[in-house]
C-alpha cells in the first residue's frame, strides 16, 4: 500500500486500517508508514488514517479495495474412535478470512448446510459432524462464497461405514492368491449370503458385488457369513466362512471378502430381463438383461418382437439382423463370471402418423442359447404390454403383478434410474422403505445393472433397503443407453395379511451430491382377482378430497353407492384408517395422524379408487 499525496511534517503519524465491508474499520498491527508490504489473508477495503499528534486532527485518503483469491487449501473427513456411534466430521480450510465468506456443503445423502467459516489467525475453517443413516459411498461437494460469490469448490467421494456395520464383498478369484487385485472383478450374479450369529442362523441376504451388514448384538457376538450358491463356491478364505466379533469400542470394522470361483454344474441357464422407460407417441426405448448362471460360457441370440405401430431406424447399435418388426443379437461367451450383465439398447420410432396417448403396444424379449441346452426355460421370454404416455418421468418404480393380487404371492419389483442431467452421475444409490405388508426377509435380487452392494437396516421400526452403485459413471442424459440402469428384485407378500391390505410402494433415487429424486408410487391391494377391478373406478373423477391439505378433518365428496368404505395409508402401506361410507359426503377425523403424506382408498361393487392429502 502506498500513500501518494502526503507531506513530511513533524508531529504526524500514519495508520493503515482495513475493513471487510467498507464500514466497520481496524488497524492494521505495523501499517504505520507511508509505503507498507504485507501478506493480505482476504478480501478488504483499505484506507490510511492520517493523524497531527499535537492538535489531534486527522484525516483519511481514500478507500481502495483488494480483492482476494480465496481457495481451498485442505478437505478430509474423519471418525472418532467412539462405542456410541458418532458421525463423522466433514473438515475444510481456507487460505482466508472474511465475514463474508461461508461455505455450502452436499453430503450426497439429499442433504446439505450454509455455515460461515471460523477464523483462525490467517486462514479459517468449518468443521462440522454429520449424521449418515447407512453405509456406502457418498460424493461430498463443498463450494465456498464470498459475499455469494463462488470462489473455489471441492469434490470427492467418501465410503462410510457406519460402526455397527461389517462389510463383505464378493470377487472373482483367479489367481488363487486370495487378494482382490485390479485384474479381479467384483462378482455380477445375485448370490445368497447367510448370516448366523453364535451360531444361530439369522438372516439370509440376496446380494451381488457385496453387502454392508447392520448388527445388533452386544460385544462378544460372534457374526458369520457364508455363500449359498449351487453355481459358486467360495474358495477364499480357505473355510469359506467369514467371522467377525463385535467389539465394544471400535470405528469401523474392517472390510473383508469371499473369492469365489465356478463349481461343476450345468453348462447353461440363460435368463432375460428388461425395463422399457419410454413408451411414447414418438418413440420407445428400452434396455435388455441377459445373465447365465453358470461358469461355463455360453454363446446366445436374443430376439424382440415389437409392435408394428413402430418401426425400426436403419441400425440399432450392437444388433446382428433388422427385420419385420423384429431385431435380433448375437452374443458370445456369455457366464456368471462376466463383470456385468450383458445390456442391450434399442430405441424405434413411429410412423408419420404418431401414436396416440392411452394406445397399447406389446413386445416380447426371448433369449435362446447356440450349442448348449438351457436347463431352465421359464425365465428366457418377457412378454409385456405397455401403455403409450404423452410425457414420463425416466426415474420410476414398477411391479409385477400390478395392483391386485387374490392369494399370498411374489412381487417383482424394478426401480430405473437415469441421469438427467448434464454432466456424468458418478455415484449412485437407492433408499426404499418397505411396506409392513412385504416379508423383508424373502427379498432376492433378481438384476442390477451396476456393480451393487445391497444394505437393510431399521429405521423407526420399518426396513429400510439400500441399493449402493459406486462408480456407476452415468453419462449425461444426451447418451441413451449409457446415461441409465435398473434394479429387479422379487418379495413375497406378507402371509396370511387380510384381503383389502395395501402396499404402497416408492424409492428415493441420489446421483452424486443432488437432491433425492422420488420415484412414483405403485400400489398393490390383496382380496381381488385381476387387475380390471381396481381400473374401473380408479381413473374416474368421482371422487373429491378436501380440504387438501388439511389438519384435523377431512371431508370425502363421492357419487351416491359408488363406494361401501374407505381407509387411510401412510407410506408404509399401514391402515390408519378404516370407515365406512353412508352417503355422498363423508368425513373423516386425522386429527391423530403424524403430518405428512397419506393415502385414501375408496371401495366399491366397480372397484378401487386412491387419492392423496397432506396433513400439516
Amino acid at each position: 500500500l502506498n500513500l501518494a499525496g502526503y507531506s513530511i511534517a513533524p508531529n504526524v503519524t500514519y495508520q493503515w486500517q482495513s475493513s471487510p465491508d467498507n464500514t466497520t474499520w481496524s488497524g492494521i498491527p505495523g501499517g504505520t508508514t507511508t509505503a507498507f508490504t504485507f501478506a493480505p489473508v482476504g478480501a478488504y477495503y483499505y484506507r490510511c488514517m492520517v493523524t497531527c499528534t499535537s492538535s489531534s486532527l486527522f484525516a483519511y485518503s481514500n478507500t481502495i479495495y483488494v480483492p482476494y483469491q480465496y481457495m481451498i487449501t485442505a478437505d478430509s473427513i474423519r471418525h472418532a474412535n467412539d462405542s456410541s456411534c458418532i458421525s463423522p466430521s466433514v473438515y475444510v480450510k481456507v487460505n482466508g478470512w472474511s465475514p463474508l465468506l461461508y461455505m455450502k456443503t452436499y453430503y450426497g445423502d439429499g442433504t446439505k448446510d450454509s455455515l460461515p467459516l471460523i477464523h483462525s489467525g490467517g486462514w479459517s475453517y468449518n468443521d462440522v459432524v454429520h449424521n449418515y443413516t447407512s453405509s456406502g459411498y457418498y460424493t461430498i461437494k463443498q463450494i465456498l462464497y464470498s459475499n455469494n460469490l463462488p470462489q473455489d469448490s471441492v469434490t470427492y467421494t467418501y465410503l462410510y461405514h457406519f460402526c455397527r456395520t461389517l462389510p463383505i464383498t464378493l470377487y472373482f478369484e483367479t489367481n488363487l492368491d486370495c487378494i482382490m487385485n485390479s485384474t479381479e472383478h467384483v462378482n455380477s450374479f445375485p448370490t445368497f449370503v447367510k448370516v448366523d450369529s453364535n451360531g444361530v442362523p439369522i438372516d439370509t441376504i440376496s446380494v451381488t458385488a457385496g453387502l454392508y451388514y447392520t448388527v445388533y448384538g452386544a460385544a462378544g457376538t460372534v457374526y458369520s457369513f457364508s455363500v449359498l450358491s449351487s453355481n459358486l463356491t467360495a474358495i477364499c478364505p480357505a473355510s469359506g466362512v467369514i467371522t467377525d466379533t463385535i467389539q465394544g469400542y471400535i470405528n469401523t470394522y474392517p472390510s473383508k471378502a469371499f473369492g469365489l470361483n465356478c463349481s461343476t454344474g450345468p453348462a447353461c441357464e440363460l435368463s432375460v430381463s428388461a425395463i422399457v422407460p419410454v413408451t411414447g407417441p414418438v418413440d420407445q426405448w428400452g434396455n435388455i438383461y441377459v445373465h447365465n448362471s453358470y461358469c461355463a460360457p455360453t454363446d446366445a441370440v436374443l430376439t424382440m418382437h415389437y409392435s408394428p405401430k413402430y418401426h425400426t431406424p436403419s441400425t440399432i447399435p450392437g444388433a446382428s439382423t433388422i427385420f419385420g418388426n423384429t431385431i435380433i443379437w448375437n452374443r458370445t461367451s456369455i457366464s456368471n463370471t462376466d463383470p456385468h450383465p450383458v445390456k442391450l439398447y434399442y430405441s424405434i420410432w413411429s410412423p408419420p402418423v404418431l401414436l396416440i396417448a392411452g394406445d397399447t403396444v406389446n413386445e416380447d424379449f426371448t433369449v435362446t442359447p447356440v450349442g448348449n441346452t438351457d436347463i431352465n426355460l421359464t425365465n428366457n421370454i418377457v412378454i409385456r404390454e405397455d401403455t403409450v404416455r404423452s410425457g414420463c418421468d425416466p426415474n420410476f418404480i414398477a411391479v409385477t403383478p400390478s395392483q391386485c393380487y387374490a392369494t399370498d404371492t411374489q412381487l417383482l419389483y424394478v426401480i430405473h434410474f437415469e441421469n438427467v442431467g448434464n454432466d456424468t452421475a458418478h455415484n449412485v444409490h437407492l433408499l426404499d422403505t418397505l411396506s409392513d405388508n412385504l416379508d423383508a426377509g424373502s427379498l432376492s435380487i433378481v438384476e442390477s445393472s451396476h456393480e451393487m452392494y445391497f444394505s437393510k437396516y431399521l429405521e423407526g421400526g420399518h426396513t429400510v433397503i439400500k441399493f449402493d452403485l459406486p462408480g456407476a459413471n452415468l453419462l449425461d442424459s444426451s447418451q441413451h443407453g449409457l446415461c441409465d440402469g435398473a434394479i429387479f428384485f422379487k418379495i413375497n407378500t406378507l402371509a396370511g395379511i387380510p384381503d383389502g391390505s395395501e402396499i404402497f410402494h416408492r424409492a428415493g433415487i441420489y446421483f452424486d451430491y443432488n437432491d433425492v429424486v422420488m420415484t412414483n408410487t405403485v400400489q398393490n391391494v390383496k382380496g381381488c382377482a385381476d387387475n380390471t377391478s381396481v381400473r374401473t373406478v380408479a381413473a374416474r373423477s368421482s371422487v373429491e378430497i378436501f380440504p387438501n391439505p388439511t389438519t384435523n378433518e377431512l371431508t370425502i365428496k363421492t357419487e351416491p353407492n359408488l363406494f361401501a368404505s374407505f381407509t387411510i395409508c401412510n407410506s408404509m402401506g399401514q391402515v390408519l384408517v378404516d370407515q365406512n361410507i353412508s352417503g355422498a359426503v363423508t368425513k373423516a377425523d386425522v386429527s391423530a395422524l403424524v403430518p405428512g403424506l397419506y393415502y385414501v382408498t375408496l371401495r366399491g361393487p366397480e372397484g378401487v379408487a386412491v387419492r392423496k392429502f397432506v396433513k400439516i
